[in-house]
C-alpha cells in the first residue's frame, strides 16, 4: 500500500493549455500618474533598465510592477527611497510593497 502512495504522488499530470503573451507597448502618456511619476523619479536616480508591466487584465493583487535595476545596493536604495518620497509627497500614495530593498 505504501509503494502505491509514492507512485501516485510522484506522477505528473499532463499541461495541455497553453499561455500566449502578447507584449504591447503602452506609451508612456497614456501610463497611470503614479507609475508615470515612478518610471521618472526612477530615473532621476540613474536606475537602468525601467519596465513596468500592466497586470491590470491578468491579476487582482497588483495594477502594475515596475521593474529598474541600479549598478549596486547603495543606488538601488536610493532608487526605491526616491519613489516612495515623490509618491507619497506629490500624490499622498505609498508603494504596497518593495522588493529588493533592506531597510
Amino acid at each position: 500500500m505504501e509503494e502505491a502512495i509514492k507512485q501516485k504522488s510522484l506522477a505528473r499530470e499532463e499541461i495541455t493549455e497553453t499561455i500566449e503573451v502578447t507584449a504591447v507597448k503602452t506609451p508612456f502618456s497614456d501610463l497611470d500618474e503614479d507609475v508615470q511619476l515612478a518610471i521618472y523619479s526612477a530615473a532621476e536616480k540613474k536606475a537602468v533598465d525601467i519596465v513596468a508591466l500592466d497586470l491590470r487584465k491578468i491579476t487582482s493583487f497588483a495594477e502594475f510592477f515596475v521593474i529598474a535595476s541600479g549598478t549596486n545596493q547603495r543606488q538601488v536604495q536610493a532608487i526605491s527611497d526616491e519613489i516612495s518620497e515623490q509618491l507619497k509627497k506629490q500624490l499622498k500614495k505609498t508603494a504596497i510593497r518593495i522588493e529588493g530593498y533592506v531597510g
